[in-house]
C-alpha cells in the first residue's frame, strides 16, 4: 500500500508510533480518528496540519465527556461539537475529511437505532403488560376483599338476632290461633337462619383472610406509579426511533446533507462496506443511492481488525480477554471479513452488496483521491505551556 490511515476509536494516542513506523517502511501516513458522535461513529482524516490540530483539539475535548458503559469508557463528541470545530467559518472547515464509517456510523447507525428500538420496545411492552396485569389482578382482588369484608360484617350482625327469648314470650302470651302460630313460625325461621349464618362465619372469615394474603402478595408485584410512568416515557422515546423504512431513509438523507455542509462539499464521503452482514446488504445500497442523489462522493471501505483472514480466531481470543468472557463463540461470517483486504477482494465484496460496477469503481477510485488530499505531517517537537508571571 502506498498509504495507510490510522483511525483508532476515540483516541489519537497511536499517532506518534504510527508516524515512526510509516517513515521506517516508506508508507504515506494519514492521521485520523474514528470518533464517537453520541452512539454513532464518524471517521475524521486530517488533510493538513490545520486539520491535524483540529482533530487533536476535538479528541481532547471529547475526553471531558466520558461515557462509562460497563468496563468500557467512551470519549463522546456530539454533532454540535463537530459543527463548532469544522463548520463553515471555523479554522477546521475544509481541512478535515469526514466519512460516514461502518454499519454503526452516523448514517447506517440510524438503522441500528431502529433495530435496537424494536428490541427495547419488546422488553418495555412485556414489562408494561405484566405491570398492567398485576394492577388488574390487584384491583379485582381489592373489590373481592371489600365485598368479603362487607359480607362478614353483615353475617356477624345477622347471626345474633336481638331479644329472641323476650319476643318468643311475648308471642306466647297471645291468644291461640293462626296468627300466633304464624308469628312463632317466623321467629323460629329467623332463629334457624341466624344459626346457619353463625355456622358460616368461620368460612367467611377464612375467605377474607385468604383474600388478604393474596392482596399482600399481589401488592408486592405492583409497580409504583412513578416507575410505571417512567416506563411509559421510555416507551414513547423508543417509539420515536422505531420509524418506518421510508422515514428512516429520509433521516439518513438529512444527516448526510448536514455532514456534507459541515465539512464543506467534497470533504464528506459516504462509506460503502460489506462484511457478509445482512444489515449492510439491506442498507449500504440505500446509502449508495442517497450519495448519488445528493452528489456526495462514495468511498470503499472495510473494517480492519486483523492483518489476515486466518487471524480471525486469534482476534476472538483477544476479545475474550478484553471483555473477560469465557463462553467461546465461533467466528461469524462477518467476523471473518474484518481483515486487511486487497483492492480486488474489497471490490468483489462490494459488488456482492451494491451490485453496480460503476458505483463500486467510483468508490474504489475515491480511496486514491483521499490519499492525495491528506498531507498532514506529524512531527516531534517540544511545546511547553506559557505562564505570565503575576508579579
Amino acid at each position: 500500500a502506498r498509504a495507510l490511515a490510522i483511525t483508532d476509536h476515540g483516541t489519537v494516542a497511536g499517532w506518534w508510533s504510527f508516524a515512526k513506523a510509516a517513515k521506517k517502511y516508506g508508507i504515506k501516513p494519514i492521521y485520523g480518528v474514528e470518533a464517537y458522535i453520541g452512539k454513532h461513529h464518524l471517521i475524521m482524516l486530517a488533510k493538513n496540519n490545520v486539520g491535524l490540530q483540529t482533530i487533536s483539539l476535538m479528541v481532547t475535548e471529547s475526553n471531558k465527556n466520558l461515557d462509562v458503559a460497563g468496563k468500557n469508557v467512551y470519549p463522546r463528541m456530539s454533532k454540535e461539537m463537530v459543527e463548532r470545530f469544522l463548520g463553515e467559518g471555523t479554522e477546521g472547515h475544509g481541512n478535515v475529511i469526514l466519512t460516514s464509517a461502518c454499519i454503526g456510523g452516523v448514517l447506517a447507525g440510524l438503522a441500528l437505532d431502529k433495530e435496537k428500538a424494536q428490541k427495547e420496545l419488546a422488553k418495555l411492552n412485556d414489562k408494561l403488560e405484566r405491570a398492567e396485569d398485576a394492577k388488574r389482578i390487584f384491583d379485582g382482588l381489592s373489590k373481592k376483599f371489600e365485598l368479603a369484608s362487607e359480607a362478614l360484617a353483615q353475617a356477624k350482625v345477622q347471626s345474633k338476632p336481638t331479644g329472641f327469648k323476650k319476643r318468643e314470650r311475648a308471642i306466647n302470651m297471645r291468644p291461640d290461633g293462626p296468627e300466633k302460630e304464624e308469628a312463632l313460625k317466623a321467629l323460629h325461621e329467623e332463629q334457624d337462619r341466624a344459626s346457619q349464618i353463625l355456622a358460616m362465619l368461620p368460612e367467611l372469615s377464612q375467605d377474607k383472610k385468604k383474600l388478604q394474603k393474596q392482596l399482600t402478595a399481589c401488592r408486592k408485584e405492583l409497580m409504583p406509579e412513578d416507575k410505571l410512568q417512567a416506563l411509559r416515557e421510555e416507551k414513547k422515546k423508543w417509539d420515536g426511533v422505531n420509524i418506518d423504512n421510508a422515514s428512516l431513509e429520509e433521516l439518513m438523507r438529512k444527516e448526510a446533507m448536514d455532514y456534507d455542509r459541515i465539512a464543506g462539499h467534497g470533504n464528506f464521503y459516504i462509506e460503502l462496506q460489506y462484511h457478509n452482514d445482512p444489515r449492510e446488504k439491506l442498507w449500504m445500497p440505500v446509502l449508495d443511492k442517497i450519495a448519488h442523489e445528493l452528489n456526495i462522493p462514495v468511498i470503499a471501505a472495510n473494517d480492519e481488525h486483523m492483518p489476515r483472514k486466518e487471524d480471525v480466531e486469534a482476534r476472538k481470543y483477544l476479545n475474550s480477554l478484553r471483555y473477560i468472557t469465557f463462553n467461546w463463540e465461533a467466528p461469524s461470517a462477518s467476523d471473518k471479513e474484518l481483515y486487511f483486504k486487497s483492492d480486488a477482494a474489497l471490490s468483489d465484496m462490494l459488488m456482492q452488496c451494491i451490485g453496480n460496477q460503476e458505483h463500486v469503481t467510483e468508490a474504489m477510485e475515491n480511496i486514491g483521491h483521499v490519499i492525495d488530499e491528506c498531507n498532514a505531517e506529524f512531527t516531534a517537537r517540544q511545546a511547553y505551556p506559557k505562564f505570565e508571571p503575576s508579579w
